[in-house]
């Protein structure tokens, strides 16, 4: 009798270890970047996020709290890796979180990032960028990433990537599709973001 609850327990530990998912290890180009300039960030392997571990990542401030979202680019699978612009001098952090969109954020690594210079002037301070404006859309609308309600699972862990033909899309070009009248809210170049 305890012979069988020792399988049963081993079965049930070896089943919730190969359910973790290790995250990806990151790296960064250069440790101190002008300002202007990209933080190049990669990644040990393609990213595997599933439609509940979808992983982000932003360049903040040291000073920034973890639950802070500013910038956030939510990465697709199969990504090697990502290029973050640098707009203001100072100490920041490449920040990785995963679990998202089931938590807003979930801080996995760090990587610190010296800005050297002066502010950059983009003409765009203002306007909120697109990936920000998207994420704040569908907060607003009550969507997950992807435009769908919340909770909906996609076979493949997403649904930009066709895995029968291996073409994969942008996440803006696959909710602008479902969500046409998004164009108009966050596309810079059909009018200013808001």
């Amino acid at each position: 009798m305890s012979t069988g609850r020792n399988i049963w327990g081993i079965a049930a530990l070896l089943v919730g270890v190969l359910a973790c998912e290790a995250p990806p290890t990151m790296r960064v180009d250069r440790s101190t970047v002008a300002t202007g300039g990209d933080v190049v960030v990669t990644f040990d392997q393609a990213l595997t996020g599933r439609a509940t571990n979808q992983y982000w990542v932003a360049l903040q401030p040291t000073s920034a709290a973890p639950s802070d979202t500013t910038g956030r680019i939510v990465l697709e699978r199969t990504d090697r890796g990502v290029h973050l612009r640098t707009t203001a001098p100072g100490d920041f952090e490449v920040r990785l979180h995963g679990n998202y969109p089931k938590e807003e954020h979930h801080l996995l690594a760090r990587v610190p990032v010296k800005v050297d210079g002066w502010p950059v002037k983009t003409g765009s301070e203002p306007k909120v960028g697109v990936e920000e404006c998207l994420d704040k859309w569908l907060a607003e609308q009550k969507l997950d990433a992807y435009g769908s309600p919340q909770g909906t699972a996609y076979a493949g862990g997403t649904p930009t990537f066709d895995e029968t033909s291996g073409v994969a899309q942008s996440r803006w070009d696959y909710v602008v599709a479902k969500h046409p009248g998004l164009r108009r809210t966050c596309d810079p170049s059909t009018g200013p973001a808001r």
